[in-house]
């Protein structure tokens, strides 16, 4: 047999093998693959551990911290840079933040006179909310579980009135179903307001790619500019012009229209934040703000050669989540945390839940009783009668304060801050032990005295050449009218008792506190938060039911006409 013929051929041996030895490669490719996969997945998981457990445990050297020596922690320097809300931010040595920067130089090079003081910069850092820092110390954790036990008490003692005097348990779904009626209608409302918040955004767009196309032509691109200005200024006031409307045409009642204006009125302020920013970045310029951030002062002489470059616009993702964020200023970016804790959202929701049935309670045993025959069958009104019943508001009033306080800027803040992994959790600060009304003001709710200051007081300030005292004006006048709007539109009448309090009372105390000792000016502002949310309550209660009670005409003017001061005059 020829050998090179037979050479050519496998025996079965040789092919077994060759099976064999295929089988094997493969098995341990297959097992290399699944090797590697098992190998990135424990070096992932471990990696996910690892940082979970350094987080935890410097969350655990925080609380060891805080606990070491409880409350005398709060005081050291440490802790006063992190519940710092501003600093002075030197911008010859960083150049990174250009939003910051725009903000400081948008009106230098101008004629307006440059500010005597360099203003405080809004700091977005990783913190918990205040009261949740406090809550760690035992002292606080126990003072918390005895507020915990008087609602259960009251809770209780509410059921086997109405059950035992009443004969039926109501546990206030009265008040609940009158006030938040209608809610299906305020969310669509709301939907609208949300989509029309939206398009701001690709307007804003439309408004800065024309703008590029006509910056050699300065006449159009100025006119352009100014008709793009009268159209946004326009349509803030339509958009929330139609939201007061809205409220008593589809007939929505207290709660719902608040809930509605209030979303309105964070709407709008959301609004002006993003185009007040972007617009100032896209005015001044990619390449002059990198020459800005490395020079304290705009000097249009040097600066007019510069080439300039429009900046890109946020993307729409950015724009999307400072809509829901729960902060009024813009940044182009915010401190993120990893994940979300759903027990704390759950556990701050429990609570939310719990003060709306408290206040609801309240509001059936302690509020309505002293108002509800007001103006009754032409009752004679007497001048002691409104002290008593003002006196009478005074706890009730003091209650509601403190818990609507904790419900909205505590509780459900921190539910829409960790749905959004938003890290900065700073609403507040320490009110109650502040000495003035002036800190008072500052300390109650950062999250509008942030737009306040950021938005207003400062622009005022530049525009009327470093004025304080009209931009503080400016400041309290635009709080006292909202409140007031939004309190006018949900009561269906107006009753300027808030811009009263806001203007008058609150000018007066900021005036006597800030001549007091710590103490003394601390021992005020509590009792003033009794005293004025008790009598601000009792004027509004007693309008509302002097409304109720007496037959009035549907003229324009009888909405500003006061009925409770004079309901027999009127309704004789």
């Amino acid at each position: 047999m020829n050998p090179e013929v037979t050479g050519n051929y496998s025996t079965p041996n040789e092919i077994r093998e060759k099976e064999l030895k295929m089988t094997q490669d493969i098995t341990l490719h297959l097992v290399k693959k699944k090797l590697e996969t098992f190998q990135n997945n424990v070096i992932k998981d471990v990696q996910n551990k690892m940082d979970d457990m350094v987080e935890g445990l410097i969350k655990e050297i925080q609380r060891q911290e805080i606990q070491t020596n409880d409350f005398k922690n709060f005081a050291t320097e440490q802790y006063a840079q992190i519940w710092s809300n501003r600093k002075i931010i030197n911008h010859d040595n960083e150049n990174n933040n250009s939003t910051t920067n725009t903000n400081n130089v948008k009106y230098q090079g101008t004629d307006v006179k440059k500010p005597k003081f360099k203003f405080p910069e809004k700091i977005f850092m990783p913190r918990e909310s205040y009261l949740t820092a406090l809550l760690e110390i035992k002292h606080m954790r126990s003072i918390y579980n005895f507020f915990f036990v008087i609602f259960i008490f009251v809770f209780l003692n509410n059921g086997m009135h109405d059950y035992f005097i009443d004969g039926k348990i109501k546990f206030g779904f009265e008040t609940i179903i009158t006030g938040f009626g209608n809610l299906h209608i305020a969310f669509l409302v709301w939907l609208g307001l949300q989509i029309s918040t939206i398009g701001i955004y690709f307007a804003f767009q439309i408004w800065s790619k024309i703008r590029i196309t006509l910056r050699f032509n300065e006449s159009l691109e100025r006119l352009w500019n100014y008709s793009c200005l009268v159209f946004f200024i326009s349509f803030l006031h339509i958009f929330f012009y139609t939201a007061c409307v809205l409220c008593p045409k589809l007939d929505l009642p207290l709660i719902s229209s608040c809930c509605v204006l209030m979303e309105a009125t964070r709407f709008m302020m959301k609004m002006h934040a993003f185009v007040r920013t972007n617009a100032v970045k896209q005015f001044i310029g990619k390449e002059k703000i990198e020459i800005l951030d490395k020079e304290n002062e705009f000097n249009r002489k040097n600066h007019d050669n510069i080439e300039w470059k429009p900046l890109p616009l946020p993307p729409f993702k950015n724009y999307l989540y400072f809509l829901f964020a729960p902060t009024l200023i813009y940044r182009d970016s915010y401190p993120r945390t990893k994940k979300i804790r759903w027990n704390f959202v759950v556990a701050r929701l429990l609570e939310v839940f719990a003060i709306i049935f408290l206040l609801s309670q309240i509001h059936e045993r302690n509020m309505r009783p002293l108002f509800i025959d007001w103006c009754k069958n032409n009752k004679p009104i007497t001048a002691g009668t409104m002290v008593a019943s003002a006196f009478g508001m005074m706890m009730p009033g003091l209650i509601t304060m403190l818990t609507g306080f904790y419900c909205i800027l505590h509780a459900w803040m921190n539910i829409g801050a960790e749905i959004m992994r938003f890290a900065d959790r700073m609403f507040y600060r320490d009110w109650w032990t502040s000495g003035n009304y002036t800190a008072y003001y500052r300390h109650w709710n950062i999250v509008v005295h942030d737009y306040l200051y950021e938005y207003i007081f400062r622009d005022i300030y530049y525009l009327t050449n470093g004025s304080k005292k009209l931009a503080t004006i400016a400041v309290f006048l635009t709080s006292a009218i909202i409140h007031e709007v939004i309190l006018s539109f949900g009561l269906r009448f107006v009753y300027p008792v808030m811009i009263f309090f806001f203007i008058i009372i609150g000018g007066m105390l900021i005036l006597l506190t800030s001549r007091l000792s710590q103490t003394a000016g601390n021992i005020i502002i509590l009792a003033g938060c009794a005293m004025g949310n008790g009598m601000m309550m009792a004027f509004y209660f007693m309008e509302y039911y002097a409304r109720q009670n007496c037959q009035i005409g549907n003229k324009f003017t009888d909405y500003f006409i006061p009925i409770s001061l004079y309901c027999n005059a009127k309704c004789s």
